[in-house]
């Protein structure tokens, strides 16, 4: 870390909002600083509603008798697994 640096603007995560936000304030003239932890894009993208839409519409499509085992390689979450399988049996 360089100490003396001075930014317009610091967003802190890469998120839904964090990276269009930063971008927007660098090509206004911002001097910005963009820090995320993990992964560039925020849970939702990685871990959250885009993963989560991407197997059901698999589910959708394989039917949904694959469904469930599909979910237990996926993730160890037994809670999320018993949730996906609920919305997948009402659909």
């Amino acid at each position: 870390m360089t100490l003396g640096v001075h930014y317009d603007a610091i967003i802190i995560s890469a998120g839904y909002a964090g990276g269009p936000l930063s971008t927007a304030l660098a090509r206004a003239g911002w001097k910005t600083d963009l820090i995320e932890r993990s992964l560039v894009g925020g849970t939702c993208i990685n871990e959250g509603c885009t993963p989560t839409k991407a197997m059901v519409a698999s589910a959708r499509v394989h039917g949904l008798e694959h469904f469930e085992e599909m979910l237990r390689h996926l993730t160890e979450d037994k809670e999320a697994i018993k949730v996906y399988i609920e919305v997948a049996q009402a659909m």
